[in-house]
C-alpha cells in the first residue's frame, strides 16, 4: 500500500492595518411639516458636519474614514412612507457609524484619542458638545437655516470599538493565503486517495 500524507502549516503575519468604529446615535425633534426636499437638506447638512467634526477630533489626515448613516422616523427614505405621513412626523433619528482604518502602529493611539474626545468634559464628540455642533450647523447653514432653527438633537453616549485587524483582499496574481494553501493540500490528498482506490 502507498500511504499519502500532506504537511499542513499555519502562517500568521502581523496586520499592516487596523480598523475601529465609532457609533453616534442622534434623535431629532422639530421636523414636523418639512417637505421631502427640506428633510434631505437636513440629512445632507448633518452628514457633512458630522464627518468634518469626526475628522477634526481624530486629527489624522491620512486615516481612511468610511461613514454609514441609517435613518429612522421622518428622516427614513422609504417608498412606503408617503410624503403626507413624513410631514406629520415631528421626529426622526440617525445612527452614524464612522469606520476608521489606518496603519496598525497608529491605530491604538488614534482609538484612544477618539475615546478621550467622546468622554472628556468639553471634548468635541461628547453628547453635549456634538448636540450643540449639529444644532448650530442646522440653524446657520444656508441650506437649512430658513426652516431648521427649531430642530433639537438628543445625542446618546458614543460607542467606540477596540482596534482590530482590517479585512484583507486578495488581488489577481497575489499570493495564496495559508488557509488556501491548506485547502489545496487537502484537495490533493483526496485526489491521491481516489486514484489509489481505482
Amino acid at each position: 500500500n502507498i500511504t499519502g500524507w500532506e504537511k499542513w502549516t499555519c502562517d500568521s503575519e502581523a496586520p499592516t492595518k487596523k480598523t475601529f468604529s465609532t457609533t453616534l446615535k442622534i434623535e431629532f425633534a422639530g421636523l414636523a411639516g418639512m417637505s421631502a426636499t427640506q428633510l434631505t437638506a437636513v440629512k445632507t447638512t448633518y452628514e457633512t458636519k458630522s464627518l468634518d467634526t469626526f475628522k477634526t477630533a481624530l486629527a489624522v489626515p491620512t486615516a481612511e474614514i468610511t461613514p454609514t448613516h441609517t435613518y429612522s422616523g421622518a428622516l427614513a427614505s422609504r417608498r412606503r412612507l408617503s410624503g403626507a405621513t413624513r410631514r406629520l412626523s415631528g421626529s426622526g433619528g440617525v445612527t452614524s457609524v464612522f469606520v476608521t482604518t489606518l496603519p496598525a502602529a497608529a491605530a491604538d493611539a488614534a482609538q484612544a484619542v477618539i475615546v478621550a474626545k467622546t468622554t472628556g468634559s468639553s471634548a468635541a464628540l461628547t453628547p453635549a458638545a456634538f448636540k450643540t455642533t449639529i444644532e448650530t450647523e442646522l440653524a446657520s447653514n444656508d441650506a437649512t437655516k430658513a426652516f431648521a432653527s427649531n430642530i433639537t438633537a438628543t445625542v446618546a453616549a458614543p460607542v467606540v470599538s477596540l482596534p482590530a485587524p482590517a479585512p484583507t483582499t486578495t488581488t489577481p496574481g497575489g499570493t495564496t493565503s495559508g488557509a488556501m494553501t491548506n485547502l489545496l493540500g487537502f484537495g490533493s490528498a483526496l485526489l491521491m486517495a481516489t486514484c489509489l482506490l481505482m
